[in-house]
């Protein structure tokens, strides 16, 4: 098939940091990409891990904003839509949604958003500039994109409940591979060189280190845990804005020696590997990749029940949940597989089985390249 013939897809996206949005996109855009009949663009507001990886591929173009366009990225990004003349964007984020759905106004393109989290939420911890955004993402999505993606049943019920019609938004869960084959023994050498052996249990939380992520409840429960038993240790991987106030309330605990704060890790892989139990404690969610990759893994979670954790997660099956933001419960469900090993085994296995059956990158990607070719036909 000529290159004339391929159906153009323009990505955007911020790409600063690494989190679920750009773990969605290195999974999905390089599988998308394998299809001949595609020709996929990634456009990034800032370079980071994203922007390597999806050039490393060889199959995706990627074009990162320079700083200098950071005040006028509208203007850049434009300019980029014009030179590649895409049939349809894609965008992933509060500012990539709002700027992607003028621009596609103005320019007669079909623009779909993927919703990843719930931006009311999000963005009550910024009260200064919460409620304006929430207004622009609202009227974003509502007048502006021809379609949304909601990675979970709860952000769909959400959305249409503030007004979107139920047919303009489309469910598509999040999808995760297999572990990588050299996962495990990078996992022991890890634990190794952080001196945890085989006695200890490694309790991690992996993610951006965002309030709303719950890590400060975490370190909470964690203390009492510790003192009832000694030979658990916690693994915190992720970097945000909450990495001061996180060191500080760990040295204000008085269990700076069994916290390890990983920050950023590209081999998260291999982090998760080396944990016993992961804990998600946060007060909402999506479909977090962190948590399908972990239970990919044969990891047991122990999280509140939140959001989209509600539907990967089934109690006393795959994995434990607590009421949210009940410490008391998270506590006593991280005791319980702290002290039995068997059960923790088992709600591992089944985790991961049930995420093999049903939240697979085949999945996301065929779904998502389906709809791309649905809009992009409406003209």
């Amino acid at each position: 098939m000529s290159s004339a013939a391929r159906l153009r897809i323009a990505v955007v996206a911020e790409g600063a940091v690494w989190g679920g949005i750009e773990t969605q996109l290195a999974l999905l855009l390089p599988a998308a990409a394998a299809d001949p009949t595609l020709e996929i663009t990634g456009l990034l507001f800032s370079r980071g891990e994203l922007a390597d990886r999806l050039a490393a591929t060889g199959r995706i173009a990627v074009e990162v904003a320079p700083e200098s366009a950071r005040p006028a990225r509208a203007r850049w990004l434009a300019s980029r839509i014009e030179a590649f003349r895409p049939e349809l964007l894609h965008a992933h984020g509060f500012e990539a949604e709002i700027l992607a759905a003028a621009i596609g106004k103005i320019r007669g393109l079909r623009v779909l958003s993927t919703v990843h989290s719930d931006p009311g939420r999000s963005l009550q911890h910024a009260p200064d500039r919460g409620r304006a955004a929430s207004a622009a993402l609202w009227t974003a999505r509502r007048f502006g994109a021809a379609h949304l993606i909601a990675v979970s049943r709860d952000l769909r019920h959400r959305l249409v409940d503030l007004g979107i019609p139920s047919a303009q938004v489309t469910l598509v869960y999040n999808g995760v591979g297999a572990p990588g084959p050299d996962e495990k023994r990078a996992a022991a050498a890890l634990r190794a060189s952080l001196g945890i052996d085989e006695r200890q249990v490694a309790i991690g939380m992996i993610g951006r280190l965002e309030p709303v992520k719950g890590h400060l409840r975490f370190l909470h429960v964690f203390s009492r845990l510790h003192e009832t038993n000694p030979q658990v240790v916690a693994l915190i991987a992720g970097d945000g804005p909450l990495r001061a106030g996180l060191d500080a309330e760990t040295d204000a605990l008085g269990i700076g020696a069994s916290v390890e704060r990983l920050g950023f890790r590209s081999d998260a892989g291999a982090v998760m590997q080396a944990l016993d139990i992961g804990v998600f404690a946060s007060s909402h969610e999506g479909i977090p990749f962190a948590a399908l990759e972990m239970m990919r893994r044969s990891v047991p979670l122990v999280c509140y029940g939140v959001g989209g954790l509600l539907e990967i997660v089934e109690d006393e099956r795959t994995g434990l949940l607590a009421p949210p933001g009940d410490e008391d419960a998270l506590l006593e469900r991280l005791e319980s597989l702290v002290e039995d090993d068997s059960r923790r085994h088992a709600l591992g296995a089944a985790a991961a089985s049930a995420i093999e059956r049903s939240f697979s990158v085949e999945a996301m990607t065929a779904t998502t390249v389906e709809l791309w070719r649905e809009l992009a036909a409406r003209g």
